[in-house]
């Protein structure tokens, strides 16, 4: 729904004696100007609210209410320069929280006038600003990027709006969309929560071109590298477990994913949820999105920290699209699965040759997998996560490294070094059951950082690298797996591996996960696992069917 706000105005010339200490001037060099008292206008604003709703619209039914501390720059010309003038920062004098009018009072100088156009809220105009343009239509604007939670919770929005002056009274109108987010499952202990929106500027300075036109005019975002530009903050999280906040957002080129994560005082990511968000914002009409902190952190660097895909990935070859599995213990391929015979009929594939982000399988030649008889030749790195992926833009998601001192041996710490995650659980082999109560499924669980108890009481074999540490050792029923993923460990299924046109072997009992790096001799680094051993340093031939679980940095 568009936003009209009608603005009239009560003028009352003023004048305000600059009094000239007389006897402190010299009677030969006072000139006409230094005795001249300065006139100054003051202008009572009365601000109606027309269309009765907030200052962004999500809800028809949230109604608009002028408050105090609300303030207004208003842009003054005097024909040769241009400024802006503030009006009381008291603001709505006399406004109860639910006023749809309030007066506002402005003063600025004589020779000067109400230009093109006012600006709400006056917190917004970049104070740096050194030129608006010829006729004072270049609005130059900045979007902070640290909100407190009081200043943008419930119907509190912070969306900035512009008034045309037409003469007769002002017309308010957005310059830019909203986004009206609810943040739930808080973690214990944060102390903000960080929006990153993927590489879209949505705080810092934005130029809004001339002329500047209510109902036209936008803040434009612009695609670019990461940086603090693309983030912003929610400071004052105490208690909370959940929170609704509304941020502003610039028009333009689509946004693709939102990156919410819960930090503590020290700066260090507790948790952080992954959402899907292909929303191309807009100045008249706000989004709702919701965000769940499911998802663990886990370290794979020192000061790097990363949340792990919901599932393992898998390719549809009859609709050509990539997702991930609708849990984390699934997997596509069985033991009984002939590549030779059965492979092209196989409709979803989740073992891959290494780097196949653009030939996931191979039906031009007579074994339907590899295009090589040496089964490496063709297998240069591409990443996975390149691909659009369940609606994630491509992008969101890579490959960890792999090999020594590697993103994947970090996390897991393998060789038990000062080098690597330190955390009292790191993993440990297990079996949990499906939601069908029956059928279980051998892997590791991963912990993530932080991780103190282990929810369903039982720590046998946690960080075992070596042999008698069998699947079977633990086996968590299906409420106690939902138990501890909703404490964000992560589950990677043992699914084997397939080489050649051989069967898929050893599902149930062997691992092996990619990583993005390459070893000697043509070989590739991976993860591998079983009840004999567990390595991050692994290394494979690259044309053999792996596992595939991708990660998001948390920044």
């Amino acid at each position: 729904m568009k936003k009209i706000f009608a603005y009239s105005f009560a003028a009352a010339l003023a004048v305000f004696a600059v009094s000239c200490q007389s006897e402190n001037l010299d009677p030969q060099t006072v000139t006409d100007e230094q005795i001249q008292p300065v006139q100054m206008i003051t202008e009572t604003i009365t601000a109606t609210a027309d269309e009765g709703n907030t200052k962004a619209t999500v809800d028809a039914d949230a109604k608009f209410a002028w408050t105090a501390g609300d303030n207004i720059a208003v842009h003054v010309s005097n024909g040769a320069s241009y400024k802006y003038v503030l009006t009381s920062d008291t603001g709505a004098s006399g406004a109860s929280a639910s006023a749809a009018s309030a007066s506002f009072t402005v003063v600025y100088e004589e020779g000067y006038a109400r230009d093109a156009f006012a600006v709400f809220p006056a917190s917004i105009v970049a104070t740096d600003a050194a030129n608006y343009g010829q006729s004072g239509q270049t609005l130059d604007v900045t979007l902070p990027g640290t909100y407190a939670l009081s200043a943008v919770s419930g119907e509190n929005t912070p969306c900035p709006m512009i008034a045309d002056n037409t003469g007769s009274g002002w017309e308010f109108k957005q310059l830019c969309g909203l986004l009206r987010l609810t943040v739930s499952d808080i973690p214990s202990g944060t102390s903000y929560l960080k929006l990153d929106f993927n590489g879209r500027k949505v705080s810092g300075a934005f130029s809004v071109a001339s002329p500047v036109t209510a109902g036209t005019s936008t803040i434009a975002s612009v695609a670019g590298t990461k940086g603090t530009d693309d983030f912003i903050k929610i400071t004052g999280i105490t208690t909370e477990t959940s929170v609704t906040v509304n941020i502003p957002l610039p028009t333009g080129t689509a946004y693709s994913d939102l990156i919410v994560s819960a930090l503590n005082v020290s700066d260090v990511p507790l948790k952080a949820q992954v959402t899907p968000f292909s929303y191309t914002a807009s100045r008249a009409k706000g989004k709702k999105l919701t965000s769940a902190l499911s998802l663990g952190v886990f370290s794979i660097a020192s000061g790097k920290y990363a949340v792990f895909a919901p599932g393992n990935l898998q390719y549809n070859k009859s609709t050509d699209t990539w997702s991930f599995m609708d849990n984390q213990y699934d997997m596509a391929e069985t033991a009984s699965q002939n590549v030779g015979t059965d492979y092209a009929s196989q409709n979803i594939v989740s073992l891959f040759g290494w780097g196949t982000k653009t030939k996931p399988y191979n039906t031009t030649t007579v074994d339907n997998y590899n295009t090589s008889a040496s089964y490496d030749v063709d297998y240069s790195w591409n990443e996975w996560g390149d691909n659009v992926i369940d609606g994630y833009a491509a992008g969101t998601w890579r490959t960890l490294t792999g090999g020594s001192g590697a993103e994947w041996a970090y996390l897991l710490n393998t060789d038990g070094s000062s080098s690597g995650r330190s955390d009292s659980y790191r993993f440990q082999r297990a079996t949990v059951t499906a939601s069908d109560g029956t059928t279980t499924i051998a892997g590791l669980l991963i912990f993530p950082d932080g991780y103190t108890t282990q929810v369903t009481g039982d720590n046998t074999g946690l960080n075992q690298t070596g042999d008698g540490y069998p699947f079977t050792q633990k086996t968590y029923s299906n409420a106690e797996w939902l138990t501890l993923e909703s404490n964000g460990v992560v589950f990677l299924p043992a699914a084997g591996y397939r080489s050649g046109t051989t069967v898929t072997s050893d599902v149930g009992t062997y691992a092996y996960y990619w990583s993005s790096t390459i070893g000697d001799n043509g070989v590739a680094k991976c993860v591998n696992f079983s009840s004999i051993t567990l390595s991050a340093e692994s290394a494979f031939y690259r044309g053999n069917g792996c596992s595939v679980r991708l990660v998001h940095p948390v920044e």
